[in-house]
């Protein structure tokens, strides 16, 4: 099967000499099937097709070129990405790595900062957890002096977008690769799904975007 194009310029003049001799049959025949039916157009695939397409690419070893688990993953994952909306994607806020406005940074905060394994960090005003008021970048709290604590609130804080929880996943990439911002605050929709969280129910959404974008992209939701 693999040998399938060698073959087939193997017996190229074959086929022609075949046209040649059958023209005065399927020419004639050939006209008549475009004007009756058309000529024929570019073939569109839905999405579900196309999965299928990357499936049958990745099982064909035996024809060379063979797609990798990982390459089948990134290209299904981004024909979903159309359909899925933020909320879909999230997780309890709860589990989310926060500081609060009653924190301060000292030696110990820092190595929690480090253990988590962040680089940004969402601070809410205490002791509402649902209640974000900025984000603090990692890199920056290295120009602080340890000497000292240094209460959150007095840190450089960046502002969190504010976005419905049914905002589609491809406008949150399309607004963290601008560079504004890694992170984003969701908010109620107007007209939540059944089994939504409750207006102030908080929530978090990490997205990595491999094939798209090569940072990590972070939502929190509340």
């Amino acid at each position: 099967m693999g040998y399938g194009l060698v073959v087939g310029a193997k017996l190229a003049r074959l086929v022609k000499l075949l046209m040649l001799l059958t023209s005065p049959i399927s020419w004639p025949f050939g006209r008549l099937l475009d004007a009756v039916l058309g000529h024929e157009g570019h073939v569109l695939f839905r999405r579900q097709q196309l999965k299928v397409l990357m499936d049958l690419h990745g099982e064909g070893a035996a024809m060379g070129d063979k797609l990798s688990l990982d390459e089948i993953k990134v290209i299904r994952g981004a024909l979903d990405l159309t359909s899925k909306i933020a909320y879909r994607a999230m997780t309890p806020l709860d589990r989310v790595f926060m500081l609060s406005t009653a924190d301060v940074l000292s030696q110990d905060t820092l190595r929690l900062i480090l253990e988590s394994g962040h680089s940004r960090v969402p601070v809410f005003r205490a002791p509402d957890r649902t209640d974000l008021v900025g984000l603090l970048l990692c890199k920056e709290l290295l120009q602080y002096n340890m000497s000292h604590d240094v209460p959150v609130p007095c840190l450089t804080m960046r502002s969190l977008p504010r976005l419905s929880a049914a905002t589609p996943l491809y406008d949150l990439l399309r607004l963290f690769q601008t560079g504004r911002s890694h992170m984003a605050v969701l908010t109620q929709p107007e007209e939540p799904e059944e089994d939504s969280p409750s207006p102030l129910a908080a929530a978090s959404l990490a997205l990595s975007q491999t094939a798209l974008t090569t940072a990590s992209l972070e939502v929190l939701a509340a």
